[in-house]
C-alpha cells in the first residue's frame, strides 16, 4: 500500500534536508552582517558559498573592537593567537599562506605580513577571512621599512607607502596594477629621518626628526605615471 505524506510532513523533511550550501545570498548577508567576529569565522568555514558572503563583507570588522594578536616566536608554523579584550577569550587562527612571515601590522580586515632575506625585502597584504592575499614588490635590500595603507588593497585608489624611517626619508609608493615601487621625487621630507607616518582620510601625515609635519594627498599619487 503506497500512501501519500501530509503535505506537513513533506516540508519537515524538505527543511531537514535543506540545501544549505545554496540559500539566497542576500539572506546569509543579512545573518553575517549581525554576526560578532568569532561566530563570523565559523561561518566563514561552513562552505564556499558561506565564505564568498563573508569575503564580500570587507572593512566591516573594522566597526569591531578589535583583537590583539601575538604571534609565535617560531613563524614557520603559522598559527597565531587572537585575544578578544571584551570577551576575555582567546582563539588560535592558522595562517597556511604566511609561513616564514611576521605580522607588522594591520588594515581592517587585513593584515600586513613582512619577509626578510640577505638581498630582499618581501610585504605581503593577507585577508584572513577571505583568504585573499596580495604580493606587493620586492625592494632590492633589506633595510628597515615600514609600510602603511591608504585603503584596503582591493580598491583601485588603494596606495601603500613604504618608507624606511632611518635612511634619509627615502619614500616608496605601491598602487594597483604597478609592477614595481614608484620612488618619491617630490623631496618634501627634504632628506630628514621620519619618525612615524599614517594615514587618514585620504592623506598620509609624515612627522620628521624636527618635528615637521609633512601632508602628501594620495590623489596625487594615484596620478603618477608610471615609466617602463
Amino acid at each position: 500500500m503506497h500512501g501519500h505524506l501530509p503535505q506537513e510532513k513533506k516540508e519537515i523533511r524538505h527543511f531537514m534536508n535543506g540545501d544549505w550550501e545554496n540559500l539566497p545570498e542576500g539572506l546569509l548577508d543579512a545573518i553575517a552582517q549581525r554576526l560578532p567576529l568569532t561566530d563570523c569565522l565559523a561561518f566563514h568555514d561552513v562552505c564556499t558559498s558561506w565564505r564568498r558572503v563573508v569575503a564580500k563583507l570587507s572593512g566591516f570588522h573594522a566597526r569591531r573592537f578589535p583583537w590583539l594578536v601575538q604571534c609565535r616566536e617560531d613563524c614557520t608554523d603559522f598559527i597565531i593567537t587572537c585575544f578578544s579584550v571584551l570577551e576575555n577569550k582567546l582563539w588560535e587562527l592558522e595562517l597556511p599562506e604566511a609561513p616564514f612571515k611576521y605580522i607588522v601590522g594591520s588594515f581592517q580586515d587585513w593584515l600586513i605580513l613582512k619577509k626578510v632575506t640577505f638581498s630582499s625585502t618581501e610585504f605581503f597584504l593577507l585577508n584572513p577571512f577571505s583568504r585573499a592575499i596580495v604580493v606587493l614588490p620586492k625592494v632590492s635590500d633589506n633595510l628597515f621599512y615600514e609600510l602603511v595603507l591608504s585603503t584596503v588593497p582591493t580598491d583601485a585608489n588603494c596606495v601603500c607607502m613604504l618608507i624606511s624611517p632611518y635612511c634619509n626619508g627615502v619614500i616608496l609608493y605601491w598602487v594597483p596594477g604597478t609592477e614595481r615601487w614608484i620612488p618619491d621625487c617630490s623631496r618634501l621630507t627634504g632628506g630628514k629621518v621620519i619618525v612615524d607616518f599614517v594615514c587618514c582620510k585620504g592623506n598620509f601625515f609624515l612627522l620628521d626628526s624636527d618635528y615637521d609635519i609633512v601632508v602628501i594627498d594620495t590623489r596625487n599619487i594615484v596620478s603618477i605615471p608610471v615609466k617602463g
